[in-house]
C-alpha cells in the first residue's frame, strides 16, 4: 500500500507539473487544462488551480451520471477530495515556474512536448497505482465503461471535444484564442498515445 501511495503522489505531482511546463510554454495548455485554463484568463482574479478544482468537480458530477448511480460515495468523495490537491498542486507548480520563459518557438515546442509526457506518465502512474484516479481519466473510464470503448481512443476524443469547448470560449468571450493554441493540438496527439503505449506495456510485464 505504500509502494501503490507513493506511485500514485508522483503520478498526481507529475499530472500538475506537466500541466504547469505545458502552460507557461506559452502555446496554448494541454487539454485537460483547456477549459479550466480559458476560465482562468475569464476571470483573472481567480487562480487556474482553482479553475481546475471547480471543473474537475463537475466531471466527477459527469462520472456519477454516466455510472447511473454505480459509483460507491466514498469513491465520488476521494475524486472530489483529490481533485482539490490537483489544483493546489498546478498552482503550486505554476508558482514554481514563474521565472520559467522559454525565448524560441522551437524551445517552446519542445517543452510542450515534455509536458505532454509528464502528463501521460502522470495519468499512467495514476491509473496502475490502483488507489484513486484523477477526475478527468475517471470521467473518460466512466465514459469507456458505459459505451465499451477503448480508453486510450475516447481519451483522445475527450481531449478533442474539450479543446473544442475552450476555443470556443475564449473566443466568444475574450475574442482571443490565448487558452488553445498548436500547443493545445501537440499536446493532444502525444499524451494518449504515451497512456496508451505504458498500460499495453504494462499489460504485458503482467502476462510476463
Amino acid at each position: 500500500m505504500l509502494m501503490r501511495l507513493c506511485v500514485f503522489f508522483a503520478g498526481l505531482g507529475c499530472v500538475a507539473f506537466g500541466v504547469a511546463v505545458t502552460t507557461k510554454a506559452l502555446l496554448g495548455t494541454t487539454p485537460i487544462a483547456a477549459i479550466p485554463y480559458s476560465m482562468s484568463l475569464i476571470l483573472p482574479s481567480v487562480s487556474f488551480g482553482a479553475c481546475v478544482i471547480v471543473f474537475n468537480q463537475l466531471l466527477i458530477g459527469a462520472e456519477w451520471l454516466l455510472l447511473r448511480g454505480k459509483i460507491r460515495f466514498w469513491a465520488i468523495f476521494l475524486q472530489a477530495f483529490l481533485a482539490c490537491i490537483f489544483g493546489t498542486c498546478v498552482d503550486g507548480s505554476m508558482f514554481v515556474l514563474l521565472g520559467f520563459d522559454p525565448h524560441t518557438y522551437l524551445s517552446r515546442l519542445l517543452w510542450v512536448a515534455g509536458g505532454s509526457l509528464l502528463i501521460g506518465v502522470g495519468a499512467f502512474l495514476t491509473i496502475r497505482a490502483n488507489i484513486a484516479v484523477l477526475p478527468y481519466d475517471a470521467f473518460v473510464l466512466a465514459l469507456a465503461t458505459a459505451t465499451a470503448r477503448d480508453f486510450g481512443r475516447l481519451r483522445m476524443l475527450c481531449d478533442v471535444c474539450m479543446s473544442a469547448f475552450a476555443l470556443l470560449l475564449c473566443w466568444l468571450v475574450l475574442n482571443d484564442l490565448a487558452g488553445v493554441r498548436e500547443g493545445t493540438i501537440l499536446a493532444s496527439l502525444l499524451t494518449s498515445p504515451v497512456i496508451r503505449l505504458l498500460m499495453r506495456l504494462g499489460s504485458r510485464a503482467r502476462a510476463d
